[in-house]
């Protein structure tokens, strides 16, 4: 959910950019097209990230999953190696 955070303070001030802009360019119609993609920016791009990170690595998951079966994956060890002294 990192993304999402970070989308948001991303896409927050170019939403707003966006709206000042359209507001002082007084074209037909563009207010309501910016407040519509800042409010999709503020509330459901993030939730769209959130949702499709979760699915991404879920498929990345799976596919490291099957490659781990064929080639022994990766080791990794969390303690040291105690050295042998000869």
């Amino acid at each position: 959910m990192v993304a999402a955070g970070v989308s948001v303070v991303i896409l927050f001030p170019l939403s707003i950019l966006m709206a000042v802009i359209s507001a002082i360019s007084g074209a037909d119609g563009g207010v309501a097209v910016t407040f519509g993609f800042s409010l999709f920016s503020i509330t459901l791009a993030p939730l769209f990230y959130g949702i499709t990170t979760y699915i991404f690595a879920l498929i990345a998951a799976w596919m490291y999953n099957l490659v781990a079966q064929k080639t022994g994956g990766i080791a990794y060890r969390t303690e040291q190696e105690q050295e042998q002294n000869v």
